[in-house]
């Protein structure tokens, strides 16, 4: 345990926290970044997903669906079932404000497939798309006296609340050194490279590392 968060370990190399301590003195800032990709995969982890059970979630939360992630230039965009309803939630932060999570009942896009054709892998490229499954869209309700319709209203709202604090407690420990979340904003790396998530860290050193461990 470290302050009120619980620490896994992934791998043998690095831990995550989901803390609301904010008592620990920051002594430094750190970047990391995300291709789309790369952040799926970071959800997908088992021991993320143990991370999120451990924070009593009031329903099931399953980031294993299929579906793509998409960087826009205002954040990104992945899917997620919140229960039995399937969500596309965006990822963003307003600046001067803290990081929000937006969700929607989410279906998949027209004309989108699983597997994607040479011309739309090039398109999905350019986006920072994921290419391997479906691309889903946001899709609003159809009738309100629709059962389904509440069902996916009452998801909406408590999974956009409960997933914009969760991410603004998440917290990197890397063996002793504690990166906890700041701001995050997407990037384009280089001319012509898939826009990227990149993620403003605050540093605390709580031990150093051991310099046997490759991080």
């Amino acid at each position: 345990k470290t302050g009120h968060g619980t620490v896994f370990r992934v791998g043998d190399e690095y831990r995550l926290v989901a803390t609301n301590n904010a008592n620990a003195a920051e002594a430094g800032s750190a970047i990391m970044r995300f291709t789309a990709t790369d952040w799926l995969n970071f959800l997908r982890h088992p021991l993320f997903d143990q991370a999120v059970a451990s924070q009593s979630p009031p329903t099931r939360i399953d980031f294993g669906v299929p579906g793509q992630a998409e960087i826009s230039a205002d954040g990104i965009r992945f899917p997620l079932r919140w229960g039995g309803v399937l969500l596309l939630a965006e990822l963003t932060q307003p600046r001067g404000a803290e990081a929000v999570v937006r969700t929607a009942r989410a279906v998949v896009a027209k004309g989108s497939a699983a597997a994607a054709t040479s011309s739309a892998a090039t398109s999905a490229a350019a986006s920072g798309a994921t290419r391997s499954a479906p691309r889903l869209a946001a899709s609003l309700p159809a009738s309100s006296n629709d059962s389904r319709d509440a069902a996916s209203a009452d998801a909406i709202e408590a999974s956009s609340r409960w997933l914009s604090s969760y991410f603004n407690s998440l917290e990197l420990d890397l063996d002793g050194t504690g990166l906890r979340f700041r701001n995050l904003k997407t990037v384009v790396p280089r001319p012509g490279a898939a826009r990227e998530l990149e993620l403003e860290l605050s540093v605390c050193v709580r031990r150093f590392p051991s310099p046997a461990i490759n991080f």
